[in-house]
């Protein structure tokens, strides 16, 4: 090797570092296991609670289908009974007995009047004054 002089000082030359690029998302998760987990199990947890939320929808939807289901049952029938005591209490025998047994007589005849507007009324007697 050369001598050097005293005055010269001998620099050492060093290789030129290159800037580190920043790491996204995905080199974060890369370089580091515990986020990589950490955003895995947030991940799971969040999919598990939507599943289980909707899960927890229908369900409650079909015990309300059902309620409903059987509510409207219980109105048919009962529709199905009151149909019956209607038809019960229209039959005209049962009325005829009834009137009979409050004190009414049965008529011996109906007279009508038309009026201009062309509704009936039913006369109150037949001697010609009408009955509204």
């Amino acid at each position: 090797m050369l001598a050097q002089k005293r005055h010269e000082v001998r620099y050492e030359i060093a290789p030129k570092t290159r800037r580190r690029k920043r790491k996204g998302l995905l080199g974060l998760l890369l370089s580091n296991p515990m986020v990589a987990i950490l955003v895995i199990a947030a991940t799971c947890f969040g999919v598990l609670t939507v599943y289980v939320s909707a899960y927890a929808k229908v369900a409650k939807q079909g015990y309300e289908k059902s309620d409903l289901q059987s509510y409207l049952k219980t109105l048919k029938i009962e529709n199905q009974e009151l149909r019956v005591q209607r038809d019960i209490l229209r039959q005209p025998d049962r009325i005829t007995k009834l009137a009979i047994e409050n004190g009414m007589v049965p008529a011996q005849q109906m007279a009508y009047v038309q009026c201009p507007t062309r509704e009936l009324w039913l006369a109150e007697n037949t001697t010609g004054r009408e009955a509204r």
